[in-house]
């Protein structure tokens, strides 16, 4: 009801906007004009903070009825203690389908680097055991290159399921290792 509302007042508004311009030109005058054209921006302005207003609201529904609490599962991914290593691509698998892939250049490399996180997959399961995967190619301090897959059962109940990811090495010479934290 409300989003009806809405276009009825816009639909208003235009058409206030369409006789004050109308207005201008039948009517004329340097004062009447200059107080319309005033008039006209200040619309415009309120048609503008409207219209974004709206498109929140939008942004939120749709991510209400595309991602319902009751199936709703996000993959987080972090740099733990692993100094020296660089990241050079992920690739997750949820129940043996590969969901995600990224490859990291230095702004995002840098990113998780300075405690970023980064969501690597939100989506729908249903409750019950899912295996996912997950895969890294990175290099070390001294070039070395790394490339580890590590695999995790997870139980997913009724509600919101969040997993952080987290690379660490526990020290710059040895392979840097997967990490898994679970919230319900």
């Amino acid at each position: 009801m409300q989003i009806i509302d809405v276009r009825r007042e816009s639909r208003v508004k235009e058409i206030r906007v369409i006789v004050a311009i109308l207005g201008v030109f039948f009517w004329g005058g340097s004062q009447a004009a200059d107080t319309e054209a005033k008039s006209l921006d200040d619309s415009v302005q309120a048609l503008k903070v409207q219209a974004l207003e709206l498109e929140q609201a939008l942004s939120k529904l749709e991510e209400e009825l595309l991602f319902p609490d009751d199936t709703r599962i996000s993959i987080f991914l972090s740099l733990g203690t692993a100094k020296g290593f660089t990241l050079d691509a992920v690739e997750l698998k949820l129940d043996d389908t590969i969901v995600t892939n990224y490859l990291y250049g230095a702004r995002k490399m840098s990113a998780l680097q300075s405690g970023g996180i980064q969501r690597l997959f939100q989506g729908n399961i249903k409750n019950g055991k899912h295996k996912f995967e997950i895969s890294y190619i990175g290099r070390g301090t001294k070039g070395q290159r790394y490339q580890q897959t590590s695999s995790y059962i997870v139980r997913k109940k009724k509600g919101a399921k969040y997993i952080e990811l987290s690379i660490a090495a526990p020290d710059e010479n040895k392979e840097p290792v997967f990490s898994m934290k679970e919230w319900d």
